[in-house]
């Protein structure tokens, strides 16, 4: 990730809820959000921390290594 790069809060708790279900539909729901714009979030989300979280492929999406440890050390700065 770049150095000093920073998540808002909303957009590291779309990707929480993603990285939970690994379905933009099922995490859209959750979120009570169109599933447009959480992938829109999740794309802005990547772009202002310089890394790809996701894998998208035509069989579904996957976290990458950087989004497993997003998640993993965002757990930590948002407790649930």
């Amino acid at each position: 990730m770049n150095p000093g790069a920073t998540a808002s809060p909303v957009a590291s708790m779309i990707v929480f809820a993603f990285g939970e279900v690994l379905n933009f539909t099922k995490a859209a729901a959750h979120l009570q959000v169109a599933q447009p714009a959480l992938s829109r979030q999740v794309q802005d989300l990547e772009d202002e921390i310089g890394v790809d979280l996701l894998r998208r492929r035509p069989r579904g999406v996957t976290l990458t290594a950087e989004g497993k440890l997003f998640l993993e050390e965002g757990h930590y700065a948002f407790p649930a």
